[in-house]
């Protein structure tokens, strides 16, 4: 199945109005946990600080309370989020977090007591330090509870999910997700090849949205978190294939353990805590706090890029304009995240009568169609640099795979993801102004099989091991591969 082709359900009404209604952007729950540790971090502060003022008697070592009380509270918020103590499960049930967070701030004052920072003696300090962490976090943690229950209750927090297979099976998995409040995973549609009374078209009132085949183009059109594979697990091939079909999307792939127990009358064996085992075949590659931090330094280097480096793009920009006639910016249509279009933005290089915008024919070295300002600014990629302003629109990411044009061949007759096994798996993440294949050398025209092969190769492995200390480090590396690396720039 080619992942361009229209859209076709056997209940088309009801798959527009889920892929509508899965347009909007869901509330990350790392969002709550990221909230709840900086808001402790405060609490557990001025909490110890407060209690090291009454212990004192009213007269305060200021500085080296509030550097022990500080110094306190990051070690607590460190070690409940190291020791998942700031889990979205953990947040909703609000007394046994408080708890567990008011016992790690009285453990790292005791922690912490050896270094003779407390007020004296310190039994006198301990009550009503435990007190006011108490207070402060039972206030705090109360109201995040509240917090994330309303936000759980308005589908704010909740992934969504579809669900391939149909049936008994899919009964089952349905009635144990709607009793998992702490998962919160809404099914909203089902995918099965199945067409006789062994699937009917709703189960508990999820609809039929279409046939297997017809999952990755749903997928492009609405935010699905999940794919719950509700196969037998004796149906080795079946999963398999369906995998191998599902890999290219980022989204996690789970196999329900429940379908396998339906289908064998083992249903409690294969139940966790009453609610459905979900298997692990795929994660996506970057999820909650990971995605965060990344779009955060997308955010930050983009816009310290385009402030330090004004007077480099006002000055490529003038040399553009003054020495050929036509637009300062060429706009090009690519593959974007999630193998979506997005349309990005470059220094023309290019004579605009000569332009190509759908990249039909490769620019080759000493391709007359080149200016000879574009000609330096591909050579060093400064055509690239207006592309900070895609990052701060979030279409593009600082580091990831680099887009490719729309449509894109080799030798004007064979499209890539004919060429390379798994080529749409590079959409998985956003794409990047650099990535791991550009430092490595694997940059500019492709002008064999084997150059976009070890392309693939990179991008996939950048995937797999995406995460921010990386990211960095392509940062880092990007300006020394543009002197070493750069034979096929041009």
């Amino acid at each position: 199945m080619h992942d361009g082709q229209p859209f076709r359900s056997v209940n088309q009404r009801a798959a527009d109005h889920v892929a509508e209604h899965l347009r909007r952007p869901p509330v990350p729950q790392a969002a709550f946990s990221l909230m709840i540790a900086v808001i402790d971090l405060i609490g557990i502060t001025l909490g110890i600080w407060f209690a090291a003022f009454f212990a004192e008697g009213g007269e305060l070592r200021a500085v080296q309370t509030m550097i022990a009380a500080g110094f306190t509270a990051v070690l607590t918020v460190c070690a409940l989020w190291i020791g998942s103590g700031y889990t979205f499960g953990l947040l909703r049930n609000t007394l046994r977090g408080s708890l567990l967070a008011w016992a790690a701030g009285l453990g790292m004052i005791l922690v912490v007591s050896p270094l003779g920072l407390w007020p004296q003696p310190f039994t006198g300090f301990l009550l009503p330090a435990g007190i006011m962490l108490a207070l402060v976090i039972g206030f705090s943690h109360g109201l995040m509870g509240i917090m994330t229950r309303w936000a759980q209750d308005f589908g704010l927090t909740a992934r969504y999910a579809v669900l391939i297979g149909g049936g008994q099976e899919a009964s089952a998995v349905l009635e144990s997700l709607q009793r998992d409040q702490v998962r919160d995973m809404r099914v909203v549609g089902l995918f099965d090849d199945r067409t006789d009374e062994r699937s009917p078209d709703i189960v508990m009132g999820v609809p039929k949205l279409g046939k297997i085949n017809e999952l990755i183009p749903f997928t492009r059109r609405a935010r699905v978190d999940t794919v719950i594979i509700a196969f037998p697990l004796t149906a080795q091939r079946r999963i398999q294939e369906t995998a191998e079909l599902l890999r290219v999307l980022p989204i996690d792939i789970r196999l329900s353990g429940l379908a396998y127990s339906v289908s064998h009358g083992q249903v409690e064996a294969e139940t966790s805590q009453g609610y459905a085992k979900l298997i692990s075949i795929a994660d996506r590659p970057l999820t909650g706090g990971s995605g965060m931090a990344k779009r955060a330094l997308d955010i930050f280097g983009a816009s310290w890029g385009l402030l330090l480096l004004a007077p480099l793009l006002i000055g490529v920009g003038l040399a553009v304009k003054l020495t050929s006639p036509g637009p300062v910016f060429f706009r090009q249509q690519r593959h974007g995240y999630n193998n979506t279009t997005i349309e990005i933005f470059k220094f023309r290089s290019m004579y605009t009568d000569q332009a190509d915008a759908a990249a039909r024919n490769v620019v080759q070295r000493g391709d007359p169609r080149v200016t000879p300002v574009g000609r330096f600014i591909r050579r060093w990629s400064l055509d690239e640099l207006p592309q900070l302003i895609n990052v701060l629109k979030g279409d593009l990411s600082l580091v990831g795979p680099r887009p490719h044009v729309v449509d894109a061949t080799y030798s004007e007759t064979t499209p890539f993801e004919t060429l390379v096994n798994g080529y749409a798996a590079r959409h998985r993440v956003p794409p990047g102004i650099t990535g791991w294949a550009q430092i490595n050398g694997w940059r500019g025209e492709i002008d064999n099989p084997e150059r976009l092969l070890r392309r693939i190769e990179h991008d996939l492995y950048y995937i797999e091991h995406s995460g921010f200390w990386f990211d960095l480090r392509i940062l880092a590396m990007t300006i020394p591969s543009l002197f070493f690396k750069s034979d096929y720039a041009y």
